[in-house]
C-alpha cells in the first residue's frame, strides 16, 4: 500500500484512532448495488478494491506541514457516491481545520482535491496514489529540520525551473500539481495545487531548503550556473 518513504513516515509519526472500524463499517451490498446503478459494475468493482486497500489507513492521524493541508489530518476512507461527481469516489480525509475543499480517491486510486462550487467545483488530480500524498508530507517533515534558503510566488517560477534542471525529481513524493526535487543537500518544492483547485494562478508558491552550509554553497553555485545558461547577460545578477 505504502512505498518506503511513506511507510517510514507513518511508522514514525502516525497516531491511530481506534474507532474507525466501528464508526465506518464496510458498505453493505445494497450500497454497492446502488453505486453500480450509477457507474456500472466494472467501475464500482475498481472502487471497491481501492476502498479495501486504503482502509488499512483508517484512523491514521498525523500533523501535516504541507501547504495543501497544514493541519492534523485523519484518514477516514468511506464510500461516497454522488451521480454528479462523474466517478465512484472514496472520501479520504477528515479535516481538523476549516478547509474549503475535500480530498477523494477515484476508482483508479488517484488522489483528487475539490473545492466547493463557488470556487469552480472541479476535481483536480493531485497525486497518483495515497502513498505519494503521504510521502510528500514526509519530505515536508524532513525539510523542517533543514534551513529554508529561498521562497517565492509565481514571478519566481521561471528562475526556480532553471534551478530544477540540475536536480533530480523525487518521484515517490510528487504528483501533477506539486513536486519535489533534490541535489547534494538541496531540496526544492514547487506547489501549484491551490492554483488549480481554486483556479487562481497567483496561489503558486515554491521553496528551497539546504541541509547545511556546504549545501548552501552548492545552491549558490547551481544558481550561478542556471543564470549563465539562460544568457551571458544575466550573469552576476542576484538570484530570483
Amino acid at each position: 500500500m505504502l512505498a518506503d518513504r511513506a511507510g517510514r513516515f507513518v511508522r514514525s509519526v502516525g497516531r491511530w484512532t481506534s474507532s474507525y472500524d466501528d464508526e465506518c463499517p464496510w458498505p453493505g451490498e445494497g450500497e454497492w448495488a446502488e453505486a453500480a446503478e450509477v457507474y456500472g459494475e466494472e467501475r464500482v468493482s475498481r472502487c471497491r478494491d481501492v476502498l479495501r486497500d486504503v482502509r488499512v489507513l483508517g484512523g491514521l492521524r498525523y500533523d501535516s506541514l504541507s501547504w495543501s493541508l497544514e493541519e492534523t489530518v485523519t484518514f477516514w476512507p468511506e464510500l461516497d457516491i454522488d451521480p454528479d461527481d462523474g466517478f465512484p469516489a472514496v472520501s479520504l480525509i477528515e479535516h481538523s481545520a476549516a478547509h474549503p475543499f475535500g480530498v477523494w480517491l477515484d476508482e483508479e486510486g488517484v488522489v483528487r482535491f475539490m473545492a466547493g462550487s463557488e470556487a469552480g467545483g472541479e476535481y483536480v488530480a493531485v497525486f497518483p496514489t495515497v502513498s505519494h500524498l503521504i510521502a510528500s508530507d514526509a519530505v515536508h517533515a524532513e525539510c523542517a529540520r533543514w534551513t529554508e534558503a529561498e521562497r517565492g510566488g509565481p514571478d519566481g517560477v521561471p528562475g526556480l525551473e532553471a534551478l530544477l534542471q540540475g536536480m533530480r525529481p523525487l518521484g515517490d513524493a510528487s504528483g501533477w500539481t506539486e513536486g519535489w526535487w533534490e541535489a547534494d543537500g538541496v531540496r526544492a518544492h514547487l506547489w501549484r495545487t491551490f492554483s488549480h483547485v481554486f483556479d487562481s494562478p497567483e496561489l503558486v508558491r515554491w521553496r528551497v531548503w539546504v541541509r547545511d552550509e556546504e549545501a548552501r554553497a552548492t545552491l549558490r553555485a547551481m544558481r550561478g550556473r542556471g543564470r549563465c545558461s539562460v544568457s551571458r547577460h544575466t550573469c552576476g545578477r542576484r538570484p530570483v
